[in-house]
C-alpha cells in the first residue's frame, strides 16, 4: 500500500525593527489531502475496502504567529510570542489499519494548537541569564492504536479523538564566569504535560470492522502524558586551559517522572471487571518513578600540527553506575484474566520500562585539516 499526502501552503511574513522594538507577524494558510492506495486485496476486506484508492480526506491547515520584543539596554531584552493554528493529523492516525484496510476513522478533524511564550535575557561581564515561561493548549487530537483486546478476544483498532493536552512550564539557564578560564553553567526547568479532558473512544474489530465499543470515554483528564520528567536541573563546572585543555564536571537531576498511561485501562468496560479494589487502583492510577541524579566527567586536549588540529577527548557518564534509573515507561494494552465464573476478573499486565545506561565511557579522536 501507499499513503499519499499532498499539501500546499502560502505564507505571509512582515517584520518591523527600531532601535529598541521588534515586531514579527507571520500568517500561513494551506490545503492538504491524504489518501491510501492498496496494491493487494485483503480477503477479509474485499474489493475497494482494501484494494485501490480510499476516499480522500481534506484539511485546511493554518497558522498565525506574532512576536514582539523590547530591548531595555544592550544587555537586557524581553520577548513575547503567541501562536494559533490547526494542523492535519498524522496520516497513519487517519486509518484504522493502513496495512490492509481503506477504512478511515470517523469524523477526522485537524488538531488545533494555541501557545504563548515570554522570555527575558540578560547578559553581563560575569553573568548571562535567560528565563522563559510557556503554555501550550492542544485541542481535537487524533490517535489510532492497534492491539489485542483481551475482553473481546480479537485483534482490534482503537480510535481516540477529541484529545486535549496542556503543556506549561518555566525554564532557567545561566552561565557564571568565575574566572577568565573557569565557568559554571546551570539550567533548570519545571513543567507540566497533562491530558486536559477525557478523549472519546471507538474500538473496532480488526477482523471484520464491527464495533466493539462506541461512544465511550477514557478517563485520562489530569493524568501526566509521560515520556519526560516534570522537574529537571543540571550544572557544569568547566575549565578551558591555556594549552587547549578542557576539563569539566557535571551533574543532572530529574524528578516527578510518570509512566505513559494506557487509554484502555481507564475505560469503564475494563475497570468494571477488575478482579479486586487493588486492581481498580492499578488500572486507574498512574505510577510515578523515583527521582534520579547522575554525575559526569569530561576532558579533552587539542594539539596543533601546523595548520591542522588533532583532538583527543574522553568522558564518563553516570559515573556512579546507577542502573536503577528509569528513563521512560508505558502501560501495556493487554489484560490478564484471572478466576472463573462469578469470581472472574481482569488485572493489568506489568508496565514496560526503559532504563538509562549504566556507567558509559567515550573516547574520541578527531583530526581537522
Amino acid at each position: 500500500y501507499a499513503i499519499r499526502s499532498r499539501e500546499i501552503r502560502a505564507r505571509f511574513c512582515a517584520e518591523y525593527r527600531s532601535d529598541r522594538f521588534r515586531f514579527d507577524l507571520c500568517a500561513e494558510l494551506g490545503a492538504a489531502a491524504v489518501r491510501r492506495r492498496g496494491f493487494y486485496e485483503k480477503e477479509l476486506f474485499p474489493g475497494a475496502l482494501s484494494y485501490g484508492p480510499s476516499r480522500t480526506v481534506r484539511f485546511a491547515p493554518w497558522r498565525l504567529k506574532a512576536l514582539a520584543g523590547w530591548s531595555f539596554s544592550p544587555r537586557s531584552y524581553l520577548e513575547a510570542a503567541v501562536m494559533a493554528g490547526a494542523e492535519p493529523p498524522l496520516s497513519e492516525a487517519l486509518f484504522y489499519q493502513p496495512s490492509y484496510n481503506n477504512r478511515i476513522v470517523d469524523d477526522p478533524s485537524p488538531e488545533r494548537t494555541f501557545a504563548a511564550e515570554a522570555s527575558w535575557r540578560r547578559t553581563g561581564p560575569s553573568l548571562d541569564m535567560r528565563i522563559t515561561a510557556f503554555a501550550v493548549a492542544v485541542f481535537d487530537g487524533l490517535e489510532t492504536r492497534r492491539y489485542y483486546d483481551d475482553l473481546a478476544s480479537v485483534y482490534s483498532d482503537m480510535m481516540l479523538s477529541q484529545i486535549g493536552r496542556l503543556y506549561a512550564g518555566a525554564e532557567l539557564g545561566a552561565e557564571f564566569r568565575l574566572a577568565s578560564r573557569l565557568a559554571l553553567r546551570v539550567a533548570a526547568a519545571e513543567s507540566r504535560a497533562v491530558y486536559r479532558n477525557d478523549p472519546a473512544v471507538v474500538i473496532r474489530s480488526d477482523k471484520d470492522g464491527h464495533v466493539i465499543s462506541d461512544r465511550s470515554r477514557t478517563l485520562l483528564r489530569g493524568l501526566d502524558l509521560g515520556g519526560s520528567p516534570r522537574r529537571v536541573a543540571a550544572a557544569e563546572l568547566r575549565y578551558e586551559g591555556a594549552g587547549m585543555w578542557t576539563l569539566s564536571a557535571s551533574a543532572a537531576y530529574a524528578g516527578e517522572h510518570y509512566v505513559s498511561p494506557s487509554p484502555l485501562y481507564r475505560m469503564r468496560r475494563v475497570w468494571d471487571r477488575a478482579a479486586s479494589p487493588e486492581a481498580v487502583g492499578t488500572l486507574t492510577g498512574q505510577e510515578r518513578f523515583p527521582g534520579a541524579a547522575t554525575v559526569g566527567l569530561f576532558a579533552s586536549k587539542t594539539f596543533r600540527l601546523g595548520a591542522r588540529y588533532l583532538s583527543l577527548s574522553g568522558s564518563v557518564d553516570n559515573l556512579f553506575d546507577d542502573r536503577r534509573i528509569v528513563h521512560s515507561g508505558y502501560e501495556s494494552m493487554r489484560l490478564r484474566k484471572i478466576g472463573s465464573g462469578a469470581g472472574a476478573g481482569v488485572e493489568p499486565f506489568g508496565s514496560k520500562y526503559l532504563y538509562a545506561y549504566g556507567r558509559t565511557c567515550y573516547l574520541t579522536l578527531n583530526f581537522r585539516f
